[in-house]
């Protein structure tokens, strides 16, 4: 299955961390929600059809897969009670990959939210894996991380190399409440906003300053049941080298159907 919450975090920059925060903002409380949005039971499957968004956020009809994701037990893993998550691209497994549950919020583990095999990556296993915060349904803003990195190496069509040094920050926040149809079925989901914000400088020269945007939407009793990243196009432009623009396409990823085990 596509990583459905990865997007969210990790899109654009795959990046070494020097902090991590977890910072509440609850200027706007809200009431607590009695409701499970991450049902965790061994046997529990969710089957999502995927696109990838082209530049005006339209599906690209060409790009369809069938992505799903099942709960094949529990484990401690990072010393936490987890559940384990097996998943599947049109038939042909994936890596597994762990979840858990702090209280009423969803937790994922570092490496899950990492990207590899784009311009941006950088080996998972330079860094200690660890526990971080998806959702928190219950605050009505958060941040989840901020880092600073440096000497992340673009693969660029340039005459020299391109390299960023600057802070990433991912920050969320609860959205509001929409109907999503599931088969013939509607079901009313909480949106939840991640962006991750990017102010960082190009060879030292070049002002970089991105914002990504995913939407990700919980039902109760079900779990995940959409999820959609925004397509961004940044132009990167070097005195003296030259420019090229770098297209980060987005990705849809709407729930077919599911088994939640009672």
């Amino acid at each position: 299955m596509k990583k459905l919450l990865s997007l969210a975090l990790f899109a654009v920059l795959a990046i070494g961390f020097s902090s991590c925060s977890e910072d509440k903002d609850d200027s706007n409380p809200i009431t607590p929600t009695t409701k499970n949005y991450f049902p965790m039971k061994a046997g529990n499957y969710w089957v999502y059809e995927d696109y990838t968004r082209d530049m005006n956020n339209a599906k690209q009809l060409d790009t369809k897969e069938t992505d799903s994701v099942v709960i094949t037990g529990s484990e401690i893993y990072l010393n936490k009670d987890s559940y384990v998550f097996a998943q599947f691209t049109d038939g042909t497994p994936g890596t597994p990959y762990h979840h858990a549950l702090d209280g009423a919020k969803l937790l994922g583990e570092f490496y899950y939210f990492m990207p590899v095999g784009s311009s941006f990556s950088i080996p998972v296993d330079k860094f200690e894996n660890k526990w971080v915060t998806a959702v928190d349904p219950n605050i009505s803003s958060w941040e989840i991380n901020s880092a600073q990195f440096a000497d992340i190496t673009l693969d660029l069509d340039l005459p020299i190399p391109v390299k960023l040094a600057g802070t990433l920050t991912m920050k969320a926040s609860r959205g509001t409440e929409v109907d999503i149809t599931i088969g013939n079925s509607t079901v009313k989901a909480q949106e939840f906003i991640v962006k991750n914000i990017i102010d960082a400088k190009a060879n030292g020269l070049v002002d970089l300053d991105l914002e990504l945007v995913s939407h990700y939407y919980y039902a109760d009793g079900i779990g995940l049941v959409k999820s959609t990243v925004d397509s961004k196009s940044v132009t990167l432009t070097i005195p003296f080298v030259g420019s090229q623009t770098i297209d980060i396409n987005g990705h849809e990823s709407t729930l077919l159907r599911y088994n939640i085990v009672k």
